[in-house]
């Protein structure tokens, strides 16, 4: 039913269809052209007034729109072209620095290694730095030796001759400072770490055997080698070639075959892919192709943007027109040496009410139907992310609506048929700004939530109310890097030691964005626009690429081990004052720090978060420490809503092996399950679930964004 409106509202602004012709009205010629794409006759003076409105509604319509983009905003690129490029810039793996890549093809090749040092088995077992080691010079270093001899093990190195070089010292280095010493007579060290006890030891020299075995298989397969089977994988993937999306040595499927046993290598001439192994091991592999593929797929799918009207409660007041109004953006309260220039926003809200405009009856039915296409809409894309290899995160968030790209009408004002026809357009563009949006509502935000016994309770089954909930401190960085800027999130949280209060480190976690962007990307935007309030909540699935660990870079790691928290400042929660402190390498191009509080939604396992938070921009691309051009904006509050299970599904996305699907369900029933029993997430077999957030999310929007007519000065009066 739902499908069907959509549609024939989309034929119907196309084609200009006016929707009372009638059989008793036909064209001249009905045999030859259909009634409906005839074009209503000139209005004849016995027509009524609603009649000449309905006429002046179709010219708008027929006439070409003018499209107006606010000053600042980047048109979205649209060609077929471009987004090839876009999308050729993807990879299934973060592979980071190309430098190491040539390193690592040379033992491909089987090329012998340009240099060699003998390492203790223990050392190598326990620590592993000589990957560190090789990660920071470019090198590649490995050993091809399935069990120690005579207590060593042989460690081989690839890559340009000078970083070979400093390669080797710098393990030499590692192995002195590790090992005993017994140089000066009279006088001896001991090692700094313990030896394995027999039982370790074997368990280790079994683990290092099965690791070189698999490691065999990354390389190309030895001449004269007699396989079980081969088997071909043709690549039929026409928008791109394979080096662009698994890497210039197919470095992405390195899990398919050391975990499968089997050489994998591409053939120019099929084109496609020939598996060699053992028979079972290569129908697991060609399985596991097919589904790699799945996986670039999922990175290619289409961002979804929808918006919608919502009227919850009209009070018997049905706008009859929508009016733009100017908006404010947020404040910069400190520049360094750089300028801004805010781009204009506008923010639709209700216009005039009057008889003509539509039924109470006709909205609240239009908006219902509106929210089930949005619920729709977000269960078709959870349903394209079984294969979706990233850090995916959805969030439910409060702010105000803002049109960046709109057509344009006379005063900013538009009848209410013809803005909810303009949001269906694919020009139309808007956002959900991150801060709540109403100043006076955010300053007593946290006050008016610790009070709502009756609606929230602590997620801390330790903690009795909602006023002793204690926040949660977060800083994000955006690093500057060649392959994708890399984000880092570093969180606290309050301990108390003794009498004293203490910030212990939470968590930690790098993701990569992709190439020309500060922000994750967005794969789903739905936005419920409450034209009274003048705010709306967007429905927000956002993705980035997963960093691997033995990809990571060492001067990122360096960072994020000198990232610093100032506790003094940070509890006293003051977000105007920065907490953290870093290390000027890497380039910092943007910083934000939050304190968020965290309560539970009564009667569901929702999560509604508050945070307070600033950002720091910095437009400089000097690489002289110190010499730093920022823009610093005033703080602000933001409110997010969230299952507490969605983290946990979309974690086996996040560690989503190569050539494999996450095995969630995506039911709206499992991502959106009914209050009558909440804690079992995904157990009730209604599908009112969505329902029943929408209702939540109003009685949220009430309590935090009273009516202007309620406060005064920051304070409710009565």
């Amino acid at each position: 039913m739902d499908e069907e409106y959509e549609q024939t509202n989309a034929q119907e602004w196309q084609t200009n269809t006016p929707n009372r012709l009638k059989k008793a009205n036909p064209p001249p010629d009905s045999s030859k052209k259909p009634a409906y794409v005839q074009r209503s006759p000139p209005m004849k003076p016995q027509q009524t007034q609603a009649t000449a409105r309905r006429n002046d509604k179709r010219n708008l319509r027929t006439a070409k729109p003018a499209w107006l983009v606010a000053e600042g905003v980047k048109q979205r690129q649209t060609t077929r072209q471009e987004q090839q490029q876009q999308q050729q810039q993807v990879l299934l793996v973060d592979l980071g620095d190309d430098v190491e890549h040539s390193a690592e093809a040379a033992w491909r090749r089987h090329e012998p290694p340009l240099a060699s040092i003998s390492v203790p088995d223990e050392l190598v077992w326990r620590d592993q730095q000589h990957e560190v080691i090789a990660r920071k010079f470019g090198t590649f270093v490995t050993s091809q030796d399935r069990s120690g001899t005579a207590g060593a093990i042989t460690l081989h190195m690839w890559g340009e001759p000078d970083a070979v070089r400093h390669t080797r010292q710098a393990i030499h280095d590692w192995v002195q400072r590790e090992s005993p010493s017994k140089h000066v007579l009279g006088k001896c060290t001991f090692s700094k770490t313990r030896s394995f006890l027999p039982t370790q030891r074997r368990n280790e020299e079994r683990r290092w055997a099965r690791e070189v075995k698999r490691q065999r298989f990354r390389q190309l397969p030895p001449l004269g080698t007699v396989f079980g089977a081969i088997g071909t994988f043709y690549w039929h993937m026409q928008e791109y070639q394979p080096h662009e999306v698994l890497g210039s040595n197919y470095e992405a499927l390195d899990p398919i075959r050391m975990e499968c046993s089997c050489y994998v290598v591409f053939q120019k001439s099929i084109p496609g892919f020939e598996v060699m192994g053992g028979i079972d091991d290569v129908k697991n592999a060609l399985i596991r192709l097919r589904k790699a593929c799945f996986q670039i797929a999922a990175r290619q799918i289409a961002p979804v943007r929808k918006y919608f009207l919502l009227f919850d409660d009209v009070n018997g007041e049905i706008p009859s027109a929508v009016v733009l109004h100017g908006f404010e953006p947020l404040k910069v309260i400190a520049t360094n040496g750089s300028t801004v220039q805010q781009p204009p926003a506008k923010s639709p809200r209700s216009g005039n009410v009057n008889e003509n405009g539509p039924t109470e009856q006709e909205v609240l039915t239009k908006s219902i139907r509106d929210v089930k296409i949005g619920g729709r809409s977000i269960m078709l894309m959870l349903a394209k992310l079984h294969y979706y290899r990233g850090h995916i995160k959805f969030r439910i968030r409060l702010g105000t609506f803002l049109a960046t790209q709109y057509m344009s009408a006379e005063d900013d004002t538009y009848e209410i048929d013809d803005f909810q026809e303009m949001l269906k357009q694919s020009p139309f563009r808007g956002e959900v700004t991150h801060e709540i949006g109403k100043k006076h509502s955010e300053d007593t935000a946290l006050k008016t939530l610790q009070s709502a016994n009756d609606v929230l309770f602590p997620c801390d089954s330790t903690v009795r109310s909602l006023i002793e909930v204690k926040p949660i401190y977060t800083a994000t960085f955006v690093l500057a890097d060649s392959a994708g800027d890399m984000r880092l999130d570093i969180s606290w949280y309050e301990m108390m030691d003794g009498k004293k209060t203490t910030l212990e480190p939470l968590s930690r976690r790098w993701t990569r964005l992709d190439r020309d962007t500060t922000s994750a990307t967005s794969l789903l935007d739905i936005s419920l626009i409450n034209l009274n309030r003048g705010c709306a909540w967007q429905f927000d699935i956002l993705a980035a690429q997963v960093v691997e660990a033995n990809r990571m870079r060492p001067e990122f790691e360096h960072f994020a081990d000198g990232v610093r928290i100032n506790s003094e400042i940070a509890l006293k929660q003051r977000t105007d004052q920065p907490f953290v402190r870093w290390s000027p390498y890497p380039r910092v191009k943007k910083m934000q720090q939050r304190v968020s509080y965290q309560f539970g939604v009564a009667n569901s396992d929702y999560t509604l978060e508050l945070s307070r938070f600033q950002d720091r921009v910095f437009t400089n691309k000097s690489a002289v420490p110190g010499d730093v051009k920022s823009l610093t904006y005033e703080p602000r509050w933001s409110l997010e809503v969230w299952h507490s299970e969605w983290d946990k599904l979309l974690t086996m996305n996040e560690h989503l092996n190569v050539g494999a699907m996450a095995d969630w369900e995506d039911g709206v029933n499992f991502w959106f399950p009914e209050d009558d029993v909440p804690g079992e997430f995904g157990q009730v077999k209604g599908e009112k679930g969505f329902e029943q957030l929408i209702s939540k999310l109003t009685m949220i929007e009430e309590l935090v964004l009273k009516p202007d007519s309620e406060m005064f000065g920051g304070m409710d009066i009565g």
